[in-house]
């Protein structure tokens, strides 16, 4: 038993009052001599008994009469199975901790799942008494607090809830029960209260509360879980060049139990619809689509691709991307002229007028002062000898995300050039020299090349195969975690590519050189030299990233002066990043993206894009009931409340079950006993008067 008025206790002393008055309206009746009584004085004995005992009667019932109205006052309350201990008056403090992920944008009840966990705060809030203590934190990957922590003040802290929103990734619940449970060892309250309003979509383990910490869970339920999204948008072409097409490819996903047929969806290039396609997708799996884009400017296009159909969750409909289609690549060729001269006719024919490549030729002896980060291919033909330091900065560039192509020929060091630089790159080594120098005995070809791998794909029309070209004399390349490409026909690797930071380096065993093969001379050399080099040239001209909410965005600007970078994020805010500066690399940082869309990075002259998804475990909305919830807070001793019953079952958990109307009905009927036998007394006291 637990009383809600303790002050009104006082009023208990009112039960004195009826006692008092009986003591002090006793009526004194007079001797009068009278003829013989004595057998009126029998009968009087026995009426007097029973009025005696109704007049006691009557004043005990007035007394509980006044007794139960000074306790209903009072609000005397009952604990039962969802109180956890009798407050008295001690003061409450509260955390209130709403769920502030992606998925909370999801439908429930007609509005967002925030809104209504948001309306849950509301009504929390106003049962509020004075000198109670109340603090929200709005879950995201990191928690963030309303205000500055507990407060009293309930008008700004609705204002402040007002303003508060979701953002498209997950939330960490574990991370704002840690920080609800410190501001709580502060409060030196008598209660300790957490609420945790959510759709529990991310809540994975969850830690133990203090054992003087009530914890209750207010389950925000969407309307359905059928949904569908845009799981990803990921441009496949490794080779991008001007007016050819662009294949990108769209995974859909069903999320719910139902096929969903007729699904109809959109793609966008520069804000222009340029396709859209139907497709059914079975419950619970994703489909796969590939479209070809074929973009009509140079430059770096953004895309979109839009489910036009609404479901309960929006928010994943739609999902951006980005690519670059260069207008010109520079490229180092260090090696002979003759060489030099081989290689550059196969990427700027003299007919071509609008050349995608920009070619220098400098000298083995000289490579080194050139200003290699302005280029975006450095291409070795028969490599020299490397110094520590020419290593250190090729092995930078490639880091940086440059590309670098090593040829072999007669000069070169096999040993020195896998000590010095080939080991710092993690490529594969050179080791024996195989074939001679007698162009009529030509010792292997290729094995036949697989046409629609990203170096061959378009070159050649199907059925028209390439005439292979004959190698006299090849290096084998051994170890090292590498892909091979293209293979000799005994299935040694000819072409390997490895990656190395943002950068890519190609091996190849032999080379063009007509002492090497006869290579030169094929129809299949130019368009192949031409595809090595652009796939090279990808990784430092794409300036597009794909990243999740949460993610951090990174950008390394080489060659930059320091200076600040301007960010644009989807809503259009812009900030200003200031560069961090580590020796010689400069560097933009944006720690976490907190919004899914498009950002826009300007670096100067540069630009950047990156290209930001929800998270996908947000997509997958969840059907549960109170079981599966306690099985998920298994740890801690839980209390579940429907958001409608909020109210209701909070001052129950609280106070317990309030008797002041079971108190006023036995008042009620206290006082119509009284009257009924009031009414008897009086007749009865007449009647021996």
């Amino acid at each position: 038993m637990t009383f809600l008025n303790t002050a009104l206790l006082a009023g208990l002393a009112a039960v004195a009052l009826p006692i008092l008055i009986h003591l002090f309206t006793r009526r004194r009746y007079p001797l009068i001599d009278f003829s013989t009584l004595k057998f009126l004085r029998k009968l009087q004995r026995h009426q007097m008994r029973r009025l005696k005992l109704r007049q006691w009667l009557l004043l005990a019932l007035r007394c509980l009469a006044i007794l139960m109205i000074t306790l209903a006052f009072t609000r005397p309350a009952l604990l039962g199975d969802l109180g956890i201990g009798s407050i008295g008056a001690g003061r409450i403090s509260t955390i209130l901790i709403v769920d502030g992920s992606a998925s909370m944008q999801a439908k429930s009840h007609s509005r967002r799942a925030f809104e209504e966990a948001k309306n849950s705060c509301s009504d929390l809030l106003s049962l509020m008494n004075r000198g109670d203590q109340i603090a929200v934190i709005i879950a995201k990957q990191e928690p963030e607090l309303i205000l500055s922590g507990l407060t009293q003040d309930t008008t700004l802290l609705r204002k402040a809830l007002r303003s508060a929103s979701v953002w498209d990734g997950s939330a960490d619940i574990d991370k704002a029960l840690d920080a609800a449970q410190q501001l709580l060892t502060q409060s030196g309250s008598f209660r300790n209260e957490i609420f945790i309003m959510s759709d529990f979509n991310s809540v994975e383990d969850i830690p133990e509360t203090a054992e003087d910490v009530s914890l209750n869970l207010i389950p925000i339920r969407t309307e359905s879980i059928e949904n569908l999204s845009i799981k990803s948008v990921n441009v496949i072409s490794e080779i991008i060049e001007p007016k050819q097409p662009v294949e990108v490819e769209v995974t859909l996903a069903n999320h719910g139990r139902k096929e969903r047929k007729d699904i109809y969806y959109s793609i966008f290039l520069g804000g222009v619809r340029i396709g859209e396609n139907v497709v059914t997708i079975a419950p619970d799996s994703e489909i796969k689509q590939v479209h070809q884009i074929i973009p009509e400017e140079y430059g770096m296009h953004v895309g979109m691709v839009q489910i036009e159909e609404r479901d309960v969750f929006r928010a994943d409909n739609r999902s951006a991307f980005c690519f670059r289609v260069p207008k010109e690549l520079k490229v180092l060729l260090v090696g002979k002229e003759e060489d030099c001269q081989q290689i550059q006719m196969a990427l700027v024919p003299k007919t071509d007028e609008f050349a995608l490549f920009s070619v220098l030729k400098t000298p083995k002896k000289s490579w080194d002062t050139q200003s290699i980060n302005s280029f975006n291919v450095i291409v070795f033909t028969d490599p020299p000898k490397f110094s520590n330091s020419q290593s250190s900065r090729l092995t930078k560039f490639v880091q940086n995300g440059g590309g670098l192509l090593i040829l072999p020929g007669n000069g070169m060091e096999i040993t020195s050039l896998n000590r010095d630089l080939l080991a710092r790159l993690g490529t594969p080594k050179y080791s024996d020299k195989i074939g001679q120098v007698r162009k009529q005995n030509a010792f292997t070809t290729w094995q036949q090349p697989d046409l629609s791998a990203s170096l061959f794909k378009g070159i050649f029309r199907t059925g028209n195969e390439p005439s292979l070209p004959r190698f006299f004399q090849a290096v084998q390349l051994t170890g090292g975690s590498s892909e091979t490409s293209l293979s000799f026909k005994e299935g040694k690797p000819f072409l390997t590519e490895t990656k190395k930071g943002r950068g890519r380096v190609i091996l190849l065993a032999s080379s063009p050189n007509q002492e090497w093969s006869d290579w030169a001379e094929r129809g299949i050399y130019a368009p192949l030299m031409h595809r090595i080099i652009l796939k090279l040239a990808g990784s430092s001209q794409e300036g597009c990233h794909s990243l999740t909410v949460g993610d951090p965005l990174e950008i390394s600007a080489i060659g930059v002066p320091s200076m600040s970078a301007n960010l644009r994020k989807p809503d259009g805010e812009e900030i200003q990043l200031a560069p961090q500066v580590s020796g010689q690399k400069i560097s933009f940082l944006q720690p976490n993206l907190t919004q899914a869309g498009l950002y826009e990075l300007d670096i100067g002259e540069l630009k950047h894009l990156a290209a930001v998804r929800i998270p996908q475990k947000e997509s997958q909305l969840i059907e549960f009931d109170n079981k599966d919830l306690r099985a998920i807070w298994a740890g801690n001793e839980v209390m579940i409340i429907e958001p409608e019953n909020l109210i209701e079952s909070v001052r129950k958990a609280r106070y317990g079950k309030e008797l002041w109307k079971a108190l006023l009905y036995a008042v009620f009927i206290i006082l119509l006993v009284e009257s009924l036998l009031g009414k008897s007394y009086r007749r009865k006291k007449q009647g021996i008067n």
